[in-house]
């Protein structure tokens, strides 16, 4: 005969099965309630305290114990909690218990704002001395230039020659790209190729810059921090971003909300990694 862990554990064990848990949430949740009750009995010095006297604080004591321990995460603290409302809801509707002893129990908060990166385009030029890959200069200035990651395969110098201004940036383009056979060679060809490379072979040699720059390195993240360095200008009309920006009306109202509800870093050259 299988002795229990916990009260009435074979029973409610048999009853997260039936509920098309997968195994490792069973576990976990086996695992959890078993810890929970060695807790309660070490508390309350008893190997057979009445599970019907657990209260809400006991579980709170047990939970501030192991996140004192382990230091888990909020979302760690309310999946634990979830597991241990499961049992306590079953033994309430089973009646093994005479009341819920979680009604006023809250879970933690998770800050859930996102963060977003912005205002790193004007320092492309000092982005040079940091010994990028070229590919991630040039990706970095394209996306400064509003083209799309759609777009970034098809962009030609002749596109962008009058669009640099600075002197060292321009140097670096003319340096690193094939004039060989055309006056306008496209961007991310390089100056070693002539075929078209594919824009997931730039952007694993791109991504590899992440820790020199602190800056998110995938044509997503790029993409949308250019946008809202642009929108969250506050002197900017509706009409100047629609025309900068040849986005639509829709897609302009989706990005003044993640303004509005993002947390905005302006990106600051002098306390990231040389």
């Amino acid at each position: 005969m299988t002795t229990n862990l916990f009260p009435y554990q074979d029973i409610f064990i048999n009853y997260c099965n039936q509920q098309a848990l997968n195994k490792k949430s069973v576990s976990q949740i086996n695992s959890t309630i078993t810890s929970f009750w060695s807790f309660y009995k070490e508390e309350m010095s008893s190997n057979n305290p009445d599970i019907k006297k657990v209260t809400s604080y006991d579980i709170s004591k047990y939970l501030q114990r192991i996140k004192c321990s382990k230091r888990f995460s909020a979302s760690t603290f309310n999946r634990l909690l979830s597991y241990m409302r499961k049992y306590f809801r079953y033994l309430t509707a089973e009646r093994y218990i005479d009341a819920y002893p979680l009604y006023s129990f809250k879970g933690k908060s998770i800050n859930k704002t996102k963060t977003v990166i912005i205002n790193w385009m004007r320092y492309i030029p000092t982005f040079l001395k940091y010994d990028l890959k070229p590919e991630t200069i040039k990706v970095l200035t394209l996306i400064s230039l509003n083209y799309t990651p759609e777009e970034l395969l098809l962009v030609s110098w002749h596109d962008i020659a009058d669009k640099i201004n600075n002197k060292d940036l321009h140097n670096f383009f003319v340096h690193h790209l094939n004039f060989e056979k055309t006056e306008s060679p496209q961007i991310l060809n390089g100056k070693k190729h002539n075929k078209i490379k594919n824009i997931e072979t730039i952007m694993f040699q791109v991504r590899k810059d992440k820790k020199k720059l602190d800056i998110p390195l995938t044509l997503r993240q790029l993409r949308q921090s250019y946008i809202l360095s642009i929108v969250s200008k506050k002197t900017l009309t509706d009409t100047d971003l629609l025309n900068i920006l040849n986005i639509n009306q829709k897609s302009l109202a989706y990005y003044k909300w993640c303004v509005a509800n993002y947390k905005l870093i302006p990106y600051d050259v002098k306390k990231r990694s040389r």
